[in-house]
């Protein structure tokens, strides 16, 4: 896993002028899970069961989601407590 920083945007909301108010950060993330446009897997008897079921396929496929963001936030969780041991 790994997150490339390729950018960092200094935000002036109170004009050039002043002080920076923040900043936003581009990054690229490699090597996660998580893909909100990845395929859903049913089995024959699920599909036969909703294919006239358009809601019913929706369900499957956020579920199928909630599945995935689950994964990808204990990744997260994983790679930001490497960062705190290794800073240690």
């Amino acid at each position: 896993m790994r997150i490339t920083i390729t950018n960092i945007n200094f935000n002036y909301d109170n004009g050039y002028e002043k002080d920076y108010t923040g900043v936003t950060i581009n990054y690229i993330a490699n090597g996660f899970k998580f893909n909100p446009n990845e395929s859903a897997t049913l089995t024959r008897n699920q599909y036969e069961e909703l294919k006239d079921d358009k809601d019913g396929l929706r369900k499957v496929i956020v579920e199928n989601i909630i599945e995935s963001v689950a994964s990808y936030v204990e990744e997260l969780n994983e790679y930001k407590d490497s960062l705190t041991e290794n800073a240690e």
